[in-house]
């Protein structure tokens, strides 16, 4: 017997300059909700976000959607985390917004790599992901490594 099933998917888009648009959904076997994080690259803020509930268990759950007023004006940084679980998580707040959120904020940052990297000439590519993933990524933390990128064969 199947007792629960969820999947999330994520994508990040370029809406135009300096801004990138991250859309989260969570359908699961009670709700289907959408999160949309318009964010401005050049210094991570925040300066959108909403929230569509599709399906969902109760008819108050909606009213949690207010809360992501509270994310614009707030910078993509460290301490981001607890702030979002304060703002949108909690008693008064909805699990899978703040769930949504933390996911948005992870794929942002995925973005912003993109978007910049786009933006370098190609010689200071690898060693701007070097810097960023440093201590992040096994492969941008040991220089020492010679990895072959497959994406591109």
């Amino acid at each position: 017997m199947d007792l629960f099933q969820r999947e999330i998917r994520a994508r990040v888009v370029e809406a135009g300059p300096d801004a990138i648009r991250v859309a989260v959904k969570l359908n699961d076997s009670f709700h289907e909700i959408a999160l949309t994080l318009e964010v401005r690259p050049s210094d991570r803020t925040i300066t959108g976000a909403r929230a569509e509930f599709i399906r969902f268990p109760y008819d108050r759950c909606r009213d949690t959607m207010a809360r992501l007023d509270n994310l614009v004006g707030v910078t993509i940084a460290p301490g981001v985390w607890r702030t979002v679980a304060r703002e949108v998580g909690g008693k008064d707040g909805c699990t899978h917004l703040y769930e949504l959120t933390m996911e948005a904020l992870r794929v942002a940052m995925q973005g912003f790599y993109r978007y910049e990297w786009e933006r370098l000439p190609q010689e200071e590519r690898l060693p701007f992901l070097r810097r960023a993933l440093a201590g992040e990524c096994y492969i941008y933390s040991h220089p020492e490594v010679k990895a072959r990128f497959l994406l591109e064969e």
